[in-house]
């Protein structure tokens, strides 16, 4: 899918103006984001994707090896998860920075936010990152998408736990969030903000204020 040219990040002017003079550009811990002091349009879990199945449209067989499978009868209800982790076993540690595909006012009334960054040529913001990332951060992994909202009721089948953290509960589909993610090596992980400078990007971007 094509890269868009324009996206925005709703920000405190505070955050927002070193991200756009300095292009200091913070990303934060996945786990920090399913914190109960957070808005609702802010909060989430992370590391899990869930889902709840409606039992009367789904059935579930089980069995043991080689046995014939047996269909379970008289659910109540039926929830699945789909926890990102590591190659270790341990939930991934992971860090993002959100922005949106679209630039509704709608922000300002659900996060604690009074700017909205324009990122008018994205093309070379994220060509950008990906210089700083290579000096500054050798060795992580970096990606960037459209985010996949996905049904309450959804059957999921990602392919990869990458797929896991580009998807998100369809609650969230009006922001329309455009995602970047940064994956560390598991010796360097850790749980803390993730920061790189990027300079000046005054030149691709531009803050308007509430």
């Amino acid at each position: 899918m094509p890269m868009p040219p324009t996206i925005f990040r709703f920000d405190q002017l505070v955050y927002a103006e070193p991200f756009v003079e300095e292009g200091l550009v913070s990303f934060g811990p996945a786990a920090a984001y399913n914190d109960s002091k957070l808005s609702d349009a802010q909060r989430d879990n992370e590391l899990r994707r869930s889902t709840a199945l409606d039992p009367a449209r789904r059935q579930i067989a089980v069995s043991l090896p080689g046995g014939q499978p047996q269909m379970l009868k008289n659910l109540l209800s039926i929830k699945v998860s789909y926890d990102i982790r590591d190659v270790t076993g341990h939930y991934l540690r992971y860090h993002i920075l959100c922005c949106s595909l679209c630039d509704d006012t709608l922000f300002y009334n659900r996060f604690p936010v009074d700017c909205c960054i324009t990122i008018h040529d994205q093309p070379e913001f994220q060509r950008r990152l990906d210089t700083a990332l290579c000096a500054q951060l050798p060795n992580w992994g970096g990606f960037s998408r459209r985010v996949e909202y996905f049904s309450p009721d959804a059957v999921m089948s990602p392919e990869t736990t990458l797929d896991l953290v580009f998807m998100k509960d369809a609650d969230h589909a009006w922001q329309q969030e455009f995602r970047y993610v940064l994956i560390s090596p598991l010796d360097q992980a850790h749980s803390n903000r993730a920061a790189l400078r990027l300079g000046s990007l005054k030149d691709i971007c531009s803050i308007a204020t509430k």
